[in-house]
């Protein structure tokens, strides 16, 4: 895929987000609404493909807004991000559902950064992501997270970002305009 036109996602898993995994809460139903605004806007500026770290929580409505969006914007790739081959085996039979149901709409076979899970896995696995995009999609809420060190190191490589603020639903900022 080309730098140019990728954007890469990164965010809180479901226990940071203020809804928690309760996605009838209307601070869910606002993010997925802020998260769907900002990808098509992205889209129409040039974006033709996504990459997802898969992990629960915003990754996760992440890709599925992305999976909606392809209706409107057919040529939109999603690309699935793991940082191990195991990366959902101690998740629940429910969440392996949903993930396989994303899967079906990303690219195949899924990139894979690390052959197995090694203390780091993930960090190299979202140093790939923003290595390879144009712009980073961070739900982020500025607490000391995984998240904060990609946003981090996103910035050191002049990766622009676009955050999304969890806790001020509908609340969004960047580096960039």
């Amino acid at each position: 895929m080309q730098k140019k036109c990728t954007l890469s996602v990164t965010g809180h898993r479901w226990h940071k987000l203020p809804f928690g995994t309760d996605e009838s809460d209307p601070r869910c139903k606002a993010l997925v609404d802020s998260i769907t605004r900002t990808l098509a806007k992205q889209i129409e500026a040039g974006i033709s493909h996504i990459i997802s770290g898969m992990a629960l929580g915003f990754d996760t409505l992440v890709a599925e807004a992305v999976i909606s969006l392809q209706a409107a914007y057919p040529h939109i790739t999603l690309e699935a991000a793991l940082f191990c081959p195991e990366q959902t085996v101690k998740w629940q039979s429910c969440q392996r559902r949903r993930f396989e149901r994303i899967m079906e709409h990303c690219l195949s076979p899924p990139t894979i950064t690390s052959p197995q899970y090694i203390k780091g896995c993930e960090m190299v696995r979202n140093r790939y992501m923003v290595d390879s995009s144009c712009v980073l999609l961070a739900g982020w809420d500025g607490s000391p997270s995984g998240t904060g060190n990609t946003v981090r190191y996103a910035r050191e490589k002049r990766v622009p970002v676009i955050q999304i603020n969890p806790r001020k639903t509908g609340s969004w900022g960047n580096d960039y305009e």
